[in-house]
C-alpha cells in the first residue's frame, strides 16, 4: 500500500517532535512543511498544542496570530 505524500510529512514531523522534545529545533521544519503545504494552521496548531500543554494563556492569541503568514517572520526593513 503506498503512502501519501502527507502521510509520509506526518509521520517525519512526529518522529522528530519526539527526538528533538523541548530543545526549540523544530520551527524550521514546521515552517517549511507549512509553506510547502500553504496551511498556516499546520504551524499554528502545532505551536498552540505546546502552548495549550504548558497551561500559557496566551495559546490562543499565538495561534491566531499564526495564522497569519505575515508573523512567521521577524520584521526585516532595509
Amino acid at each position: 500500500m503506498p503512502y501519501s505524500t502527507l502521510f509520509i510529512e506526518d509521520q517525519v514531523i512526529s518522529e522528530a517532535g519526539l527526538e528533538l522534545a523541548y530543545e526549540g529545533r523544530r520551527w524550521p521544519d514546521l515552517l517549511r512543511i507549512a509553506l510547502r503545504r500553504n496551511d498556516p494552521a499546520f504551524l499554528a496548531d502545532k505551536i498552540y498544542n505546546k502552548l495549550a500543554a504548558e497551561h500559557n494563556p496566551a495559546a490562543a492569541d499565538v495561534r491566531a496570530r499564526l495564522m497569519n503568514k505575515d508573523n512567521w517572520y521577524l520584521p526585516f526593513k532595509w
